[in-house]
């Protein structure tokens, strides 16, 4: 998959499954809320055809993933991608 050019990365959490040598993450679990983005995305102009690819660590590990997409859905018209490791 082709990153679109309108998007707009949000690293969700810095938790991860693996432990690759060279990663930078300190992976002490930390998540970020739906508050914050919520805060966050309304600050942000609504450009037309435009992604937000949640990111981190691993963001299938978020807790609250899907309240974080439902509130991209019910402030923006982004469309929320997931960057996943997929190793889960």
């Amino acid at each position: 998959m082709a990153i679109p050019k309108k998007s707009i990365v949000v690293e969700i959490t810095n938790s991860c499954c693996n432990k690759c040598y060279s990663c930078w993450l300190d992976n002490k679990k930390v998540f970020m809320n739906a508050k914050d983005l919520s805060k966050a995305l309304r600050k942000i102009p609504d450009i037309e055809e435009s992604v937000i690819i949640f990111s981190g660590g691993e963001p299938l590990l978020h807790p609250d993933l899907k309240e974080l997409i439902i509130a991209v859905n019910d402030i923006t018209n982004f469309k929320p991608y997931i960057l996943t490791s997929g190793s889960l």
